[in-house]
């Protein structure tokens, strides 16, 4: 295979070239493009009631994925939103979820199929994206590799006590672990090329201690860890679309 393009994801905020309001919009539909092959997605704009502060309109990407509603916007970040139902889009379940962590959401539109701008992959930055950024690192992984064994999101909060029994999880951030053979690796989309070990990934284990020593290193300040384990089906379903629409990810 062809090397790769990096797309460039994470925490730090990059500004764009663009007036303000058309790049939260334009950061949307760039993160729904990455997202094409992983995900079924929708493209959410959210307005607030002015009597009870004077806020922006929040465009943000809605995704379904392993049973779980997650919305993501440059402004908030990713959030849980709770169990997917069968319907996707599903505009009333997205609103009422909405409306439930912030009461001052007085109008959810669900656009479906928005139409995207073209764009230069080497451009672009997103912000507050390090799941959509250890999600484009599996890509990037399956690119490269051709296929994994296991694969799933480390998921770090740093608000929650315990994510396991949590209705909504605001994601401070994610690690990708990946699994080849026998041998557990992790990437940091914050650093997405520097790939390490980890002695094993375990669902309700203590810490791995590489994962641990990353922790303290990075000074996140973490209250609960939580690993989201990507489904055979899923992951089956995302290494198909890698290897058959290589031109996105090749020069």
């Amino acid at each position: 295979m062809r090397r790769s393009r990096p797309l460039l994801l994470g925490g730090l905020a990059v500004l764009l070239a663009v007036p303000p309001a058309s790049g939260k919009l334009r950061d949307i539909l760039v993160a729904r493009q990455i997202m094409a092959d992983v995900a079924p997605t929708c493209v959410v704009r959210v307005a607030f009631d002015p009597a009870k502060g004077d806020r922006e309109t929040l465009y943000a990407l809605a995704f379904s994925l392993e049973g779980v509603f997650w919305i993501y916007s440059p402004e908030t970040g990713t959030q849980v939103l709770g169990p997917a139902s069968r319907l996707w889009p599903d505009p009333v379940t997205l609103s009422a979820r909405l409306r439930e962590l912030d009461p001052t959401v007085a109008a959810v539109t669900v656009h479906s199929n928005p139409v995207s701008e073209n764009f230069r992959q080497d451009q672009l930055y997103l912000v507050n994206a390090c799941v959509i950024g250890s999600l484009h690192s599996l890509l990037w992984v399956l690119h490269d590799h051709g296929s994994v064994d296991e694969a799933g999101l480390i998921l770090m909060s740093y608000d929650t006590p315990d994510a396991a029994t949590a209705p909504t999880l605001r994601v401070n951030h994610s690690l990708l672990a990946y699994r080849q053979g026998r041998q557990w690796w992790c990437i940091d989309p914050l650093k997405q090329r520097e790939t390490f070990r980890l002695k094993e990934v375990k669902v309700g284990a203590p810490l791995d201690p590489a994962l641990v020593a990353l922790t303290l290193k990075q000074r996140y300040p973490v209250k609960s860890v939580s690993l989201l384990k990507l489904s055979d089906r899923t992951l089956d379903r995302i290494t198909s679309n890698v290897q058959w629409q290589l031109p996105g990810f090749s020069d």
